[in-house]
C-alpha cells in the first residue's frame, strides 16, 4: 500500500524513523514510485 502524504507529514515521519531507519526512493512493480523506509545495517 503507498500512502500520499505532505512534504511536512514526511519531515515528520524523517525526525521518528531518524535511529534505525534510511529512506529510499523505491520503484514498485506498479512503476510507481515512494518514499520507504529500511534499516540502516541493511544494504540493497
Amino acid at each position: 500500500m503507498i500512502l500520499e502524504i505532505i512534504d511536512t507529514e514526511l519531515a515528520e515521519t524523517d525526525k521518528y524513523e531518524v535511529s534505525d531507519y534510511q529512506r529510499i526512493l523505491e520503484t514498485f512493480e506498479s512503476g510507481k514510485k515512494a518514499w520507504i523506509y529500511i534499516a540502516k545495517n541493511l544494504t540493497i
